[in-house]
Order: structure tokens, then C-alpha cells, then sequence
């Protein structure tokens, strides 16, 4: 499994964190408390979703931002499958009409943001010129994740109001299948990377 915790290392002294397990009494704290899911991410993170929640569900940010994932078509329970870390869920799209939506105000920090990361975990059971990720509208920004049948690679592209279409390519063969890859967006405010694991 994974963990996922806030804390401040001191830089001169050890620092020491416990975790507890086993407990069945045990609760977890609400999401907003101190120690609770929306507190763990800095407030720089406009959006976090695990997609570990069942398939047809609210797909839940992790940020105090509440930019929650609706799902679309035709996604059920057995959509929930092993993610990249064994015992870590993740949902298994169809390539016909799987989706989730998050709310359209997540872009617009992005919108008038100098820089900006977006990265994602993506296993694909088959190779399809569809895109696993896309976002924003082609009047004032886009951009989106796909796999390039044709050269079998990872394909980036993005733009904004103000500049032309980007496409970056990841390794020829990138994008292969039963492999788990985590794609990496990056904006400095005047370079566009792109990182493919």
C-alpha cells in the first residue's frame, strides 16, 4: 500500500513519525481536520485524485480545492483494478466512454499560472489513438495525453491563447502495453517538457 502524510523534518535533529495499524478501533480523521486527506496536500496542488474510489462513484480530490471527478458512461465496480503499486487501486477505463470529469474551474489557476506540472500513471491493455488525458477548451487553453498508434509513442501536446500548438513525443515503443508509464507535463512560462518514465 502507499502513504501519503504531511509533516515538517527538522534540518539539525532526527524526526520521528508513527503510524499505527491493526487497530480496528481506529477512525480516520475527516478530510478537513488536521490530519485529514485535504490537508496533506500543499496548497500549490490545484487538484489530486487517486481514482481509488469504486468505478460509477465521485472520483474525490485530495486538495482542500474539493475539484471532485464526476464519472461518465458506462463505469461500474468491476472498473476498480491494481494500480501501479500492487494493492493500490485504480480505475480501468474502456476506450469507448469511460470518463471522469473534474470541474472546469481546476483550469483556471493553470489559465494565468507562469508554470505548471500535470503527471499521471497510465497502463494501457491496448493501443488506441485515444486521448487518457485532456483538459481545457481550445479558446483559452488546452492540453492532453496520447498514445500515438502509428509510432507506438506517448504524445503531448498543449496550447494556450497566446501560443501555437505544442507536441512533444516521448521514446519511440513508450507507449507499449501491460506497462505502467507516469507521463509528466511541464510549463516553465517559455519551456515545454515533456517526461515519460
Amino acid at each position: 500500500g502507499r502513504l501519503y502524510f504531511k509533516g515538517a523534518a527538522s534540518t539539525t535533529v532526527n524526526t520521528r513519525y508513527y503510524i499505527y495499524y491493526g487497530n480496528a478501533a481506529a477512525t480516520l480523521p475527516a478530510t478537513t481536520d488536521t490530519y485529514g486527506s485535504e490537508a496533506v496536500w500543499p496548497a500549490g496542488f490545484e487538484g489530486v485524485w487517486h481514482l481509488t474510489e469504486t468505478g460509477g462513484t465521485t472520483a474525490l480530490d485530495s486538495t482542500a480545492n474539493s475539484e471532485d471527478g464526476t464519472p461518465a458512461g458506462t463505469m461500474t465496480s468491476g472498473d476498480n483494478v491494481d494500480g501501479w503499486d500492487a494493492g493500490a487501486p485504480a480505475l480501468d477505463f474502456d476506450g469507448t466512454d469511460d470518463t471522469v470529469y473534474a470541474p472546469s474551474t481546476v483550469l483556471d489557476p493553470l489559465e494565468t499560472a507562469g508554470q505548471w506540472t500535470v503527471d499521471t500513471w497510465v497502463n494501457l491493455d491496448a493501443t488506441s489513438d485515444r486521448f487518457v488525458f485532456f483538459a481545457g477548451s481550445d479558446a483559452v487553453m488546452q492540453f492532453g495525453l496520447r498514445a500515438d498508434t502509428a509510432s507506438a509513442r506517448w504524445r503531448a501536446h498543449w496550447k494556450t491563447s497566446t501560443d501555437s500548438n505544442t507536441i512533444l513525443y516521448g521514446a519511440t515503443d513508450s507507449a507499449t502495453t501491460t506497462a505502467w508509464r507516469k507521463l509528466t507535463m511541464v510549463w516553465t512560462g517559455t519551456l515545454a517538457i515533456f517526461y515519460v518514465n
